[in-house]
């Protein structure tokens, strides 16, 4: 198995570092568009809209091996409708047929992502109140709330310390300390 990446210019250097942590694990190949002995074979062809182009490209794939071939989908939703609709008219199935944009919707990965978000952007006011409702519900909460908004707190860990948000101060500090720093998909997966 091996990752085909087709990209005109360079990676800029956190792309680079993340394809080559990538490359760890699986081949990657990138392919610029030159022709190279031995790069894949492809070519190019334009279309006058979006929805010819996808029954085009279905066409094509009817009668191809489906374990030769890969459609990444991209997450524009013009473009995933066309594509979606010209497979399903030839009777092309999708190998995960999710809809990607779900995950900007979906409740309980906001949920999930909530601490992330808080520590990530310096614990503003509003992401802190947010975990605090939907992660510890505490009693003195509606107290901790008016205290923030009395303190005039914007954001930063040392604006919630001392006083009646003690307690709460210690629970963002675990947080910080969890979640806090440069961190690896790795780091994060434990």
């Amino acid at each position: 198995e091996e990752i085909l990446f087709f990209s005109v210019p360079k990676p800029e250097s956190l792309e680079r570092s993340f394809w080559e942590m990538l490359a760890r694990l699986t081949e990657v190949r990138f392919v610029d568009g030159s022709a190279e002995e031995g790069a894949p074979a492809w070519n190019w062809e334009r279309w006058h809209t979006i929805d010819d182009a996808a029954e085009a490209l279905a066409e094509a794939l009817v009668d191809a091996d489906p374990s030769e071939h890969v459609v990444l989908i991209p997450e524009s939703s013009e473009v995933r409708r066309s594509l979606r609709r010209a497979l399903a008219q030839h009777w092309i199935p999708l190998s995960d047929p999710r809809d990607p944009t779900r995950l900007r919707w979906d409740e309980t990965l906001k949920w999930a992502m909530l601490p992330l978000e808080v520590v990530g952007r310096g614990f503003e006011r509003p992401r802190v109140i947010s975990w605090l409702r939907s992660h510890f519900p505490h009693p003195e909460l509606p107290r901790w709330i008016v205290e923030i908004n009395t303190r005039g707190i914007r954001q930063g860990l040392g604006a919630y310390a001392g006083g009646s948000l003690a307690q709460m101060h210690s629970r963002l500090s675990e947080l910080s300390e969890t979640l806090g720093g440069r961190k690896t998909c790795a780091e994060l997966a434990e």
